[in-house]
């Protein structure tokens, strides 16, 4: 269904459509170090890595990523309030190696109309459903899902958050998001404590939501999520930054059947960002199959439109 759907959005969004302008995506390799034997992190295998950078003003700050059943497209939205879209190509392996006919366009309201304010626009998680984007944002908590079938992805629906996140500070909200195969949302805040060591986690939809504590490792906050192929568990990733100790990482899966009303989660870590591992500021992640039915992970960083930063794009194949 991601794949259909993603077609779709690459054929409705033709190069002459008004919303859309071309941009030129320039992949600059972002080696692994050569300790790592066979490219193994973990319970992860290092399938390809990428700096990417595009002369555009817009290019940057993504923080949600989805890449289609086939491994042929990606679709991304940025916390500036744009969409990315790309077709993949890839080498005899079947890793990435180019990213071409890529466009950018502005994420819209209800009516149509672009983002003036952060506040207002400050996208952070995203999932494909069918024929629909479902985008998550923080500062004015809400979810929007916007129409895969029309070349400007109109938003067509707005699904309201729990009460006990609408009003909490603006910069603590659902950077994590997914549908569940039951068609339930499950969101993760960044930094939401109901407690000491937790972050506060949701389960549900419009008809009623239920709350969870999740568990990140100490100091770290969860960044995005993605749902395994077999729609049994999802994969999180965690990130911490500090002066001291500057950015670190790690990936971790939780099991959705210990993701219930009441419950507390931690997650069984699958690897680690170590020294000798590309690593920026990773916001989003996503799960597809690779050209051998095998699951890969797709994850990309948010370089904060800051020239000290890096928008990476690393894709790994799960290998326990």
């Amino acid at each position: 269904m991601i794949g259909t759907a993603l077609a779709l959005a690459l054929a409705a969004s033709h190069p002459g459509h008004a919303d859309w302008r071309r941009i030129e995506i320039v992949e600059s390799p972002a080696p692994l170090s050569e300790r790592f034997e066979g490219a193994r992190i973990g319970g992860l295998r290092l399938v390809s890595s990428f700096a990417l950078t595009a002369e555009d003003e817009a290019f940057g700050g993504y923080s949600g990523l989805s890449v289609s059943a086939d491994g042929a497209r990606l679709l991304a939205v940025s916390d500036d309030a744009s969409w990315l879209r790309a077709e993949i190509i890839r080498d005899d392996a079947g890793a990435i190696s180019d990213l071409t006919s890529a466009y950018i366009a502005p994420i819209t309201d209800a009516d149509g109309h672009v983002f003036e304010r952060k506040e207002d626009g400050d996208a952070e998680g995203l999932v494909v459903v069918g024929d629909e984007a479902v985008v998550s944002f923080e500062r004015r908590h809400r979810i929007q899902r916007h129409s895969l079938r029309e070349g400007d992805l109109p938003h067509t629906a707005t699904i309201a958050v729990p009460e006990s996140l609408a009003s909490k500070p603006s910069n603590s909200g659902v950077e994590s998001l997914e549908v569940l195969p039951d068609g339930r949302y499950l969101l993760l805040a960044e930094r939401l404590r109901p407690k000491p060591d937790f972050t506060t986690g949701w389960i549900g939809g419009p008809g009623g939501w239920e709350t969870f504590a999740y568990r990140p490792e100490a100091e770290h906050s969860p960044t995005d999520m993605a749902l395994s192929l077999d729609g049994k568990h999802a994969y999180v990733v965690e990130r911490a930054y500090s002066r001291a100790k500057g950015v670190r990482a790690r990936i971790v899966h939780i099991a959705l059947h210990d993701v219930i009303s009441g419950s507390d989660v931690e997650g069984v870590e699958l690897m680690r960002f170590e020294r000798g591992v590309p690593i920026d500021n990773f916001e989003a992640l996503a799960v597809a199959p690779g050209p051998d039915g095998r699951e890969r992970l797709y994850l990309m960083s948010d370089d904060n439109f800051s020239s000290i930063q890096r928008t990476l794009l690393l894709e790994f194949e799960v290998v326990d």
